[in-house]
């Protein structure tokens, strides 16, 4: 039987905070509830990385956290206090590095390596150029610049003979190691002779075996021979003048006027095709990890592959160390249920989620052996079940009048990934009108496969497409893809038809080649299966890119839903919509994860909590907004004749500065730095003022100008700070109660809470880098232990200083009471049914939200307010006569006696219990009850 986390918590292990750092809070967590610790990747990766998703080599450590003995003591420790590990797990990608000793085997040996069929690889691409080899666009400029400037060089480095480009290294292929015989013709010995015989004996056993097939005394050989290349440069001077001195004929920084030609002839050979990063956009035929070049992804269908890359998993699962795994990435794989199937058989009963974004109405296919999701679609039905939907409308009238911008999101969202494709991912495109062309030409359709009306066919599928994938294998699209399929296709035809007629041709012939058999003819099941996989591969990454990195940042009418997994056109959820939702869950996946922030968040959940609130007050909002945009329109810096910032970029602003303005605005100048260093990725990630790939310094620095004169007013009567720091001050204290409903939501919904790291107490982050800030954690600490030390009323909303630690006694409060609560009855946490509660009168029951989990005579409620503006308009604490004669309609079924687990108040109730009385000492209620 799967063992089931009673609760998690993300660890972001950095060179900084690695396993002995985390030894250190483990008590902590402890005293926290018994959480495990949720990690991010803990195998060896790329030197100085700050998340470990650059994996080069998934069976040992990362060096940089600590030594097995460090991660030993970090697990017993774990093991004394009952808690486990969650590992966070990568196996759609790996780092694109001479450090990763596969691709250093392949770059190596070439055709001979073992490692050939592990990487995502097009050996024959269409391309001269890359047929038989695999692009490497890691160089910053065109390769013939870089050989000018002698940024690339050869080297020996530890016995490998390679080039070195900046932090990069690339092995050569074993059959030029002939470079370094001193007997090669037309060279002079250059050895003396009591050196010769061992050097000339070395270097012809690499050379003779380059031609090995692979084997384990071939590779024996070979890396005997380089620790005897390695043992003489370090002994004999005179063998490392003499490798200097041929390695110098090939040095751009040497000075000899053929040094450049030899070595651009010598790279021509090899496995790798150095490029310019940007050629990757137009022409690549390896598979990454989204657009980014470093990370070269796997091909996990393999058996061999998946035996090779989790060695280091499995064992730590079998040794008891790790009991769980979080897949990251599913979608990125070539066959997600295969894998998850034989994740499952290999690694036995372990608790597994995945990290799978759910588009509206989709679901998690139950045909998937694991628990569920990393909780995107869980963090988007809370954040919206506290934003009022009523305020929709003049929200969005607002957001136009003040924007200028008029596109509804789904417009929004074709544009950017159509933008995407062209900058990006123009490659992988054309790599997938060449599947389609050769599928087209095995079934005998070769006459209709026009490269650019196909290429044009393709992007009005693919920017249309409302999911991040389908889930064809070699069998069959589901029904349910099919049907997508066939959707899209038709609405494709229906938008272009009568503007691009030439395209309906080419669009049905492209639904024709994923889902009629008629296309498997002539042997074209295995043209058809590759192209509809490239369709598969391009889907996910353009959907990130283009929807998550883009048009979050384009359409910003209302923030706190522009998140992983939210759906920003939607603002708000019905009682009765997040209930079905949640009863649901606890249906099907009783054990998935409840999260509201993540490593991947675009904001932190008090971001998004505070940000809600504007959505009850749309009226307010626009008077305010109004008059910061009139105050500070003089002030805006000119960039190329054009103020900065624009209408959109200066709404998403204000609200950044809503969201995340801190409770006692004291170090400003940490702060100014933030927002400027977050501003700027926002704009380039929106890709319209400045971009990643073409940044414009000046717009940027002209933004950042703009904010250091919001913050940092030249004179005290500037009318923006004046008018923003006492509505802030209103705002943030509904926001907070915002935020403590939505966190015992998260610890009593059906599922596993989860916390990121340091958001126990209340968190302003935004998107990383700025939430993988070091957490303060002796800060917690502190609290805890105040809070445990004989705190016998739960702590009320602070009225003076300090706020901050006010509000966060509250909040870690409230975490800590739940999570004990649910150490001390798991069975009802993890088993009990969900049943929704209403409260009456009908005046308060959009202000209410409640529900009981039930198992076995044990019975636990959960009562928090929604939409306390109007309730508590002069941001006193939310309780008392304001909710008048307002009562939660129990079943005669349930207990009369209850008791609160966060006050210890003990309520007496006959079917009804008043909401006012519930919220007496605090802002939200959790009640437990049970029949003996």
């Amino acid at each position: 039987m799967v063992m089931i986390p009673p609760a998690t918590y993300r660890i972001q292990f950095t060179p900084e905070f690695g396993f002995k750092s985390a030894s250190g809070i483990v008590d902590y967590l402890s005293e926290l509830g018994g959480v495990w610790i949720y990690a991010s990747p803990i195998f060896a990766a790329r030197r100085g990385t700050a998340h470990g998703y650059d994996v080069v080599d998934p069976d040992r450590l990362n060096p940089e956290l600590g030594n097995e003995a460090d991660f030993n003591e970090l697990v017993a420790r774990l093991g004394d206090k009952e808690m486990g590990w969650l590992q966070d797990a990568v196996p759609n990608h790996m780092a694109y590095s001479g450090e990763n000793p596969m691709l250093a085997d392949l770059f190596a040996w070439g055709e001979k390596s073992e490692f050939t069929r592990y990487f995502d690889i097009s050996w024959d691409h269409p391309a001269k150029a890359l047929s038989g080899r695999v692009a490497a666009p890691l160089l910053g400029d065109w390769l013939e610049q870089c050989l000018e400037r002698g940024e690339i060089r050869p080297t020996l480095r530890n016995g490998t003979l390679g080039v070195v480009y900046f932090e990069h290294f690339f092995p050569l292929r074993l059959s030029h190691y002939s470079m370094l015989d001193p007997t090669s013709p037309g060279m002079e010995p250059g050895l003396p002779r009591e050196f010769h015989h061992s050097w000339l004996r070395i270097i012809r056993r690499i050379v003779d075996n380059a031609q090995a097939p692979p084997s384990t005394g071939r590779d024996s050989r070979i890396l005997e021979a380089k620790q005897g290349i390695a043992r003489m440069m370090d002994q004999y001077p005179e063998v490392r003048r003499f490798v200097d001195s041929r390695l110098k004929g090939l040095d751009p920084q040497s000075g000899k006027p053929d040094a450049i030609a030899g070595l651009r002839s010598l790279l021509s050979k090899q496995v790798y095709a150095l490029r310019h990063w940007r050629s990757a956009s137009q022409e690549i035929n390896y598979r990454r990890f989204f657009d980014i070049n470093e990370l070269i992804c796997l091909r996990q269908e393999r058996r061999q592959v998946f035996d090779r890359t989790h060695q280091g998993l499995i064992r730590l699962i079998e040794e008891g160390k790790v009991n769980g795994i979080r897949v990251d990435h599913i979608d990125g794989l070539n066959d997600p249920a295969q894998y998850l199937h034989r994740l499952r058989q290999t690694c036995g009963d372990i608790y597994v989620v995945v990290e799978k974004i759910l588009a509206k109405d989709e679901a998690l296919s139950l045909s998937w052996p694991v628990e569920g999701t990393s909780g995107y679609e869980f963090s988007d039905r809370v954040t919206r079940l506290f934003c009022r939907r009523a305020g929709q409308e003049a929200l969005h009238a607002f957001y136009q009048a003040f924007s200028g911008r008029k596109a509804s999101f789904a417009r929004v969202c074709r544009m950017a990934k159509r933008q995407v494709l062209q900058e990006s991912f123009a490659g992988d495109l054309n790599n997938l009108v060449h599947a389609i062309q050769m599928a087209a030409d095995q079934a005998g359709h070769a006459a209709e496969t026009d490269p650019e009306v196909l290429r044009a066919a393709a992007v009005e599928l693919l920017t249309r497409f409302p999911v991040y994938r389908t889930y064809a294998t070699r069998a069959e699209f589901t029904k349910e893809d099919a049907r997508l399929i066939h959707g899209i296709t038709e609405e494709a035809i229906q938008a272009v038809g009568s503007q691009q007629p030439d395209l309906i041709p080419a669009l049905s012939m492209i639904r024709d080649c994923f889902l009629s058999d008629a296309w498997n003819l002539e042997g074209g099941s295995t043209a058809r299966f590759q192209a509809v996989s490239r369709f598969q591969n391009l889907c996910a990454p353009l959907a990130a890119k283009g929807i998550e990195d883009t048009a979050l940042y384009r359409f910003v009418r209302l923030l706190s839903l522009n998140d992983v997994g939210g759906h920003p056109d939607q603002m708000g959820i019905s009682p009765s919509c997040f209930h079905a939702f949640l009863a649901e869950r606890q249906k099907l996946w009783p054990h998935t994860m409840n999260t509201l922030s993540t490593h991947d968040s675009k904001r932190s959940e008090d971001v998004r909590a505070r940000i809600n609130v504007l959505s009850e007050i749309p009226d307010e909002w626009r008077l305010h907004c109004s008059a910061w945009k009139e105050s500070n329109h003089r002030e805006k810096p000119v960039h190329q004749g054009t103020p900065v910032p624009d209408g959109n970029v200066e709404y998403l602003l204000y609200q950044t500065l809503v969201g995340t303005f801190p409770f006692e605005p004291a170090a400003l100048e940490n702060y100014e730095e933030r927002i400027q260093n977050y501003m700027v990725k926002a704009v380039r990630e929106a890709k319209e003022h400045t971009s990643w790939q073409s940044p414009d310094a000046g717009y940027e620095q002209a933004l950042c100008r703009f904010i250091h004169g919001l913050l940092f007013p030249g004179t005290e009567e500037e009318a923006f700070m004046a008018d923003f720091i006492p509505f802030v001050e209103k705002i943030s204290r509904w926001g907070a109660c915002n935020s403590l409903a939505q966190t015992l939501i998260k610890m009593t919904a059906p599922g596993v809470p989860d916390f990121y790291q340091g958001t126990e107490v209340f968190d302003f982050s935004l998107v990383d880098p700025d939430n993988r800030r070091p957490v303060d954690f002796k800060y917690r600490a502190r609290l805890l232990k105040a809070i445990q030390g004989g705190q016998r009323n739960p702590p009320q909303i602070p009225e003076g200083n300090p706020v901050q630690e006010g509000f966060d006694r509250m909040k870690l409060y409230l975490i800590t009471r739940a999570l004990q609560t649910r150490r001390q009855r798991p069975a009802l946490f993890h088993w009990g049914t969900y049943e929704p509660l209403k409260a009456v009168p009908a005046g308060f029951t959009e202000h209410v939200m409640a529900y009981a989990r039930v198992h076995e005579g044990q019975y636990c409620l959960t009562v928090v307010p929604r939409f306390l503006t109007e309730m508590v308009p002069h941001i006193r604490a939310p309780s008392g006569d304001i909710w008048k004669d307002a009562v939660l309609r129990l079943p005669d079924k349930y207990p009369g006696t209850w008791t609160s687990a966060i006050s210890g108040e003990q309520y007496a109730a006959d079917s009804f219990l008043p909401i006012g009385k519930l919220f007496r000492q605090f802002p939200v209620a959790l009640l437990m009850g049970e029949f003996h």
